[in-house]
């Protein structure tokens, strides 16, 4: 049925940005503190 297929594309455009959401929000809370405490631990450890 051709009057569905904008909401096909809708509902694809939608989970695409859950989903981009959900890895920004994961990666800001979880995944770049450590890296960001790894880095910083490094710069420590190389300035004693």
């Amino acid at each position: 049925m051709p009057q569905l297929e904008p909401f096909y594309f809708v509902h694809l455009l939608v989970w695409g940005f859950i989903n981009l959401l959900i890895i920004i929000y994961l990666n800001t809370k979880y995944i770049l503190p450590r890296i960001l405490y790894i880095y910083l631990s490094r710069i420590l450890i190389s300035k004693l």
